[in-house]
């Protein structure tokens, strides 16, 4: 997000992971930079031989399947029986497991994986042993729907390991394919951010919370229209800017953030 000290990036390898903290400065050599890593993926990832892998349904391959309202606890112990079964079905099959990856094409390729237990691991395992191998990184799991908005209480878990960490911790954030759901988080970084150095640009009062009219303060754009729609001016939104203290300025903060995180996806235009 511009020169802010927030990243993201889709589902990495385990190169990959490494190659963003060398590129950030949280390796072990040196000046260390203290890294906050934020998973929010609520789909099961397990790691072989360096490359995630998630369960798909079998009649539909490119669907994740959702598990909405699940906890990070929950997702982690799925992990964890995950490896199990991957271990315990490769013991039958010559220390091999049959995955399936994608081409570029879109076509779906079968393959045996050569697998011993020191090559499948959770998420969670590679994280950890990133920090005994000196890495200041903290990993952070908080399961989200793809295509869905966080639940009230992600926002609440976000928002409070966020504004609790260093000013000077790099964020970063994935998801699968490092657009709606890291998008979302990204924006949420930099909202406190913003808030922390007192640059968020709504007004700060003893009555933070309450609801007023605001009368003309927003301007009476059709919502209907192309214009409008672009600037995120629906029905619903006009109605909550209208009526919270703030709200007005409040909008304008958000829509310069999700403008500065659009790189990859535009959020104010997801379902």
């Amino acid at each position: 997000a511009g020169s802010l000290r927030v990243h993201g990036v889709a589902m990495p390898t385990m190169e990959g992971i490494v190659n963003v903290l060398n590129h950030i400065g949280a390796q072990k050599k040196g000046k260390q930079t203290r890294v906050l890593w934020h998973s929010l993926r609520e789909e099961p990832v397990i790691y072989i031989n360096g490359r995630p892998f998630v369960l798909r349904d079998a009649e539909r391959p490119f669907s994740n399947l959702e598990y909405t309202g699940i906890n990070r606890e929950r997702v982690e112990q799925m992990e964890f029986r995950l490896k199990e079964d991957i271990l315990q079905e490769a013991s039958r099959y010559g220390n091999k497991i049959l995955v399936t990856d994608e081409l570029p094409n879109g076509q779906m390729v079968d393959q045996w994986e050569s697998v011993i237990s020191d090559t499948v691991k959770t998420p969670l395992e590679v994280y950890e042993e990133l920090q005994h191998q000196g890495y200041l990184v903290d990993y952070e799991r908080v399961p989200i729907t793809d295509e869905k908005a966080p639940k009230e209480g992600d926002f609440d878990n976000l928002v409070h390991r966020i504004s609790q960490v260093d000013m000077e911790t790099e964020i970063v954030f994935n998801c699968q394919m490092g657009r709606g759901r890291t998008t979302t988080g990204m924006v949420i970084s930099t909202l406190v951010y913003l808030n922390r150095i007192g640059a968020s640009g709504i007004p700060r009062t003893s009555s933070i919370g309450k609801v007023f009219y605001a009368g003309n303060d927003v301007d009476d754009y059709s919502p209907s229209s192309e214009e409008a729609i672009l600037r995120g001016e629906y029905a619903v939104i006009r109605s909550l800017v209208r009526v919270l203290e703030g709200g007005v300025e409040g909008k304008r903060q958000v829509d310069k953030v999700i403008d500065k995180c659009d790189s990859m996806q535009v959020c104010r235009f997801m379902s």
